[in-house]
């Protein structure tokens, strides 16, 4: 049994206890806010990508679609990130392209190898940080990696993620009897809402999310991650190496590896996108640290020699057992995100605002505040 299927179990016999931390979180935004604890305010814009919840909302791939803007316009954005399962050191780490992923922790690994013009710093304290960020880096845009609860941070705008469950089920059900990390009314202080839903099941979700979160009157996005190719994990010599598209490889076996949050969406993803489910799907926890151990085993387990397909994250720690995998194709399954409609609560209409919208118009706003902004 796996470890979150466990604790759903013991939820029900935990939801007296979530009332009192839910208090206690509250008291200690009201400390922050009134100024009673110190926050850190940087000197260039900074933005937080965090979620009320645990579990995998899309923070990363949100990430990474802030760093691709900003890398189109010839901005410097720094990503401040704990490194789960990373041991960075004594001091915030700047993330190499070969440092090593038990330093990291997979998704800065991943973030620092996609997008090299940006910079990624692992330290459990944000605030320090952000200091060796300004000290060093010079960045234009601090982006805050599920920062929601950094309230040591101060930032400019804060996107919040949320799950479809947490609409109707999860809706407030705070720790140890769910898992909100905060009570609803931390959702006050979000500048935006996002949440990762197909346009259908998002106009589903409509009444619920208008019940929800209409007193904050600030937007709700949705958005996908889109299958785009297969990049092969590790490309040799001989070999076409050139990412496949799904007409390449479509209805044809495979096995899937997975070690993340939402482990169906992956498998959804994969049968969309190649035209059939996989042969079998090896589904380890979220941040799984893969082994020489796991990846013999997973080949010694498969139902027959076939093309073993993984994400992203799972790539930067499978791709350092070269030798084990021998001469077995592994394949990437590169997503990318897309933006679907938008419900505004402030014109309480539909679609009359895109996220590249809303997300440049708040760009162009804190240009213009030239007390904080270091940057032109």
């Amino acid at each position: 049994m796996k470890l979150i299927d466990f604790y759903n179990r013991l939820c029900p016999v935990l939801r007296p206890l979530g009332l009192p931390y839910s208090l206690l979180m509250r008291q200690r935004r009201a400390l922050y806010r009134k100024g009673w604890i110190s926050d850190y305010a940087p000197s260039c814009p900074c933005v937080s990508v965090g979620n009320i919840s645990w579990g995998g909302t899309g923070k990363t791939p949100l990430t990474s679609w802030l760093l691709e803007w900003a890398q189109g316009r010839g901005l410097k954005a720094v990503v401040l990130m704990r490194g789960y399962r990373g041991k960075p050191g004594r001091r915030p780490l700047l993330v190499r392209r070969d440092t090593p992923v038990e330093q990291t922790g997979d998704e800065p690994l991943l973030l620092a190898r996609a997008f090299p013009q940006a910079s990624v710093v692992v330290f459990p304290r944000r605030s320090e940080a952000a200091r060796f960020a300004e000290n060093y880096l010079e960045p234009d845009l601090l982006i805050l990696d599920d920062g929601m609860q950094h309230l040591n941070m101060r930032r400019d705008a804060d996107i919040v993620l949320l799950r479809p469950e947490d609409f109707y089920e999860e809706w407030d059900r705070v720790i140890p009897s769910g898992s909100w990390r905060e009570g609803s009314s931390a959702l006050a202080a979000a500048s935006a809402f996002a949440v990762k839903i197909k346009e259908e099941e998002f106009a589903a979700l409509l009444p619920m999310a208008q019940r929800r979160l209409q007193r904050y009157g600030k937007p709700l996005f949705s958005f996908t991650l889109d299958p785009v190719c297969l990049r092969p994990l590790l490309p040799r010599e001989g070999r076409n190496n050139t990412p496949l598209l799904p007409e390449q490889y479509r209805d044809r076996p495979y096995i899937l590896v997975s070690g993340v949050g939402r482990p169906e969406q992956v498998e959804q993803s994969a049968r969309e996108f190649l035209g059939r489910e996989p042969v079998q799907h090896f589904d380890f926890d979220d941040h799984h640290p893969y082994s020489a151990v796991d990846v013999q085993a997973l080949l010694k387990m498969a139902a027959a020699p076939l093309p073993v397909v993984c994400t992203a994250k799972d790539a930067v720690k499978l791709k350092s057992f070269a030798e084990e995998w021998g001469n077995m194709p592994v394949w990437i399954l590169e997503t990318r995100v897309r933006f679907g409609s938008c419900l505004d609560f402030a014109s309480e209409k539909i679609n009359m605002l895109s996220f590249v919208e809303w997300w440049e118009h708040w760009w162009e706003g804190e240009q213009q505040k030239c007390s904080r902004c270091g940057s032109g």
